[in-house]
């Protein structure tokens, strides 16, 4: 390219939100001096700019999705195996150890690292052979990558100063 730096759907979806921020809060701190038809105008763009937002945020989560392809099965495979040992767990820290893992897959594919996101299968399937509560079923389930786990997957969004596309709608 030309060297200039390249924006993402995520990089527009942020810049988009923080527009629709700045309209709610110049319509918030002005809305004593505001005429009602502005006010109502102000309030339009804001969900417009907001609505813009949301359009990059799900284009950013289908890049995401397009780039782990390849790993959707696993992730099937393995969260549908995590979701019926949930469905058994019969101690606060058997759940705990359950979402923490799921947890941090969810942060590797935030991420969109390849790399992550596979540690991270590859931790949920172990806890599910391992068995949540250290029982163990011996049955293999999910990927043979390294583990990555929650910690992973948390320095790789730091690391690629990706993050998370939802939010919450203001008025």
């Amino acid at each position: 390219m030309n060297g200039t730096p390249t924006m993402t759907a995520g990089d527009l979806a942020d810049l988009f939100f923080q527009w629709s921020q700045q309209v709610d809060s110049y319509r918030d701190q002005n809305f004593q001096s505001l005429t009602p038809d502005e006010q109502t105008r102000l309030k339009d763009l804001s969900h417009q700019l907001d609505d813009i937002s949301a359009h990059f945020t799900l284009s950013d989560i289908a890049n995401t999705l397009g780039s782990i392809e390849c790993d959707l099965e696993q992730i099937k495979t393995v969260t549908t195996e995590a979701k019926e040992e949930l469905k058994k767990a019969q101690t606060a820290l058997t759940v705990i150890k359950i979402a923490s893992a799921a947890a941090a897959l969810g942060l590797a594919i935030a991420s969109g690292n390849p790399g992550t996101i596979g540690g991270a299968i590859s931790d949920l399937a172990n806890l599910m052979l391992v068995g949540p509560q250290g029982a163990g079923r011996g049955k293999p389930i999910g990927a043979s990558a390294p583990a990555a786990g929650a910690e992973a997957a948390s320095a790789a969004v730091a690391e690629t100063g990706e993050k998370s596309s939802y939010r919450s709608a203001s008025s």
